[in-house]
């Protein structure tokens, strides 16, 4: 049964909680007890304490590629009172921004202090697999492992985050998520004018009392957005700028399921870089940029403000196909970008190329992917699943396609859905081919090359992505909306070599 139509008949059933924009109990297919997720009710959107705003945005700690990263429970003052129980990266949330170097030897040692298992995924890097955090790699409460591998001849900003086994919403709605910024060779940008800065963006909903908001029934169809929007894990920061120049912003949408619509009003992007790193060539200057979860983005802003003015990065109402919780219906401040009181600066002019990409050859193997989501009111109950090719991802070892070591393959993904889903793939980087956005318009090429590793597809937009795995063992690929990946929109490419 359609999904509107299951909608429709759970409105309209008196005793069924499911009620328009609230959170009621919901009876998945995942045994959510089973994998500890807690179904209360949280709180109504705006509804929590506001931390006080308009501090400097702070340096972010950094970490080379020797280290440790010991995840732990912490509390974060947010000052005025209110403090919340967390846990982060050598810290109370979030964690160093790791500095690396391409072809530079890692050897991070993750100390696991959490009373739960927990591992580290190096979201958009091409390491070995063993070492790339795999769901079935979790590694115990109070125990440790070292990841060793060589980061690879990359240039580009990319995150780590936890990927246990049903567990990766929780975690990282509890603060565990960081930046790894990649230097390659020289950069094509000029050496002045440019203030460059790592913006991750993640959002949080704290109780009347500062813990952190339990999931709700909401929550695991919509996927969990809060109602704070956070900027290296501040609320509202401040950045003070100086006019003339350019700023250069590193932009990671690390939200479990917010899609990121931005603007700075008075001011254009010009996008020089996507997930993998470098684009061919600067890009025309657009107003808003939207950044779905897990993707990045490399963005020049002219810095043409007045001295002594103020802009606020803030992002757009977005409507995504929520099942339950309202959509976005108003801009939302992110931070607030202050122009100095000293004069402008000169502007050096940018490059006419930024990198060469090859383009992928005609591959040698080709799969469909489909997502999709079932509903259904058998027996009196809601009944739902998120699927990849009509299966849940509950079983570890299975492996859904197999591949080869150095083949080219090419998915044409579906997205059966209502709903918008940002697709990601383990282990390789993917050049998007074409987009279709549903079977009664034609293919559209697409237009810009990039090293990608999310990809959003609307509802009933098909798409065709190629890529290479360059290295042998089983990749996971998914919904980057946490909590459907929690719930089964998951599945693994076992590459031989």
């Amino acid at each position: 049964m359609h999904r509107r139509t299951v909608l429709t008949a759970c409105l309209a059933a008196p005793f069924f909680p499911l009620l328009a924009r609230a959170q009621g109990a919901v009876d998945s297919t995942m045994d959510h007890a089973a994998m500890g997720h807690a179904m209360p009710a949280a709180p109504a959107a705006g509804a929590s304490p506001r931390p006080p705003g308009g501090a400097p945005l702070a340096a972010w700690p950094t970490l080379g590629a020797r280290g440790e990263l010991r995840a732990a429970p912490g509390l974060l003052h947010w000052g005025g009172g209110l403090n919340t129980p967390s846990w982060g990266y050598n810290g109370a949330a979030l964690g160093p921004l790791l500095e690396w170097r391409a072809g530079e030897a890692v050897d991070m040692t993750l100390v696991n202090a959490l009373p739960e298992a927990s591992n580290i995924h190096w979201h958009g890097l091409e390491v070995p697999a063993s070492e790339d955090g795999h769901p079935r790699d979790a590694v115990e409460a109070g125990q440790r492992r070292a990841y060793r591998f060589t980061v690879p001849e990359v240039d580009g900003l990319f995150w780590y985050h936890p990927h246990p086994h049903g567990r990766t919403a929780f975690q990282v709605a509890m603060g565990l998520a960081g930046p790894i910024r990649v230097r390659g060779g020289r950069s094509p940008l000029p050496a002045d004018g440019i203030d460059e800065r790592v913006l991750m963006i993640t959002d949080q909903r704290l109780l009347a009392d500062g813990r952190i908001a339990p999931h709700s029934d909401a929550d695991w169809m919509d996927g969990r957005e809060g109602d704070l929007l956070l900027v290296n894990g501040q609320y509202q920061p401040v950045l003070s700028v100086r006019a003339g120049g350019w700023l250069r912003l590193r932009l990671i949408n690390a939200c479990a399921a917010r899609y990121l619509h931005l603007s700075l009003p008075g001011h254009l992007w010009r996008q020089i870089g996507a997930d993998g790193g470098w684009l061919e060539q600067v890009q025309a200057p657009v107003k808003q940029l939207l950044l779905v979860p897990g993707e990045r983005a490399d963005v020049l802003v002219a810095l043409d403000g007045a001295p002594g003015s103020r802009a606020v990065l803030q992002s757009l109402p977005y409507v995504r196909g929520k099942m339950v919780s309202a959509e976005q219906s108003r801009p939302e401040p992110i931070l607030s970008v202050h122009y100095q009181r000293t004069a402008a600066q000169a502007r050096p002019p940018l490059p006419r190329r930024l990198a060469d990409i090859a383009p992928l050859p005609a591959p040698a193997v080709r799969r469909e992917v489909v997502l999709s989501e079932t509903m259904s009111m058998e027996g009196g109950k809601h009944q739902m699943a998120f699927l990849i090719n009509d299966r849940r991802y509950d079983d570890m070892n299975r492996a859904d396609f197999t591949g080869k070591v150095g083949e080219v393959e090419e998915w044409t993904v579906h997205n059966r859905s209502d709903m918008d889903h940002p697709f990601h793939l383990h282990g390789a980087a993917f050049q998007v081919q074409w987009r279709q956005a549903s079977a009664q318009h034609p293919r559209a090429p697409e237009t810009l090359r990039a090293w990608r590793d999310v990809v959003n597809l609307k509802p009933d937009e098909s798409l065709a992505l190629r890529f290479v795995q360059r290295q042998p063992g089983d990749r996971l690929f998914h919904c980057h909306i946490l909590e459907h990946e929690d719930q089964g929109m998951m599945a693994t490419l076992r590459v031989v070599g």
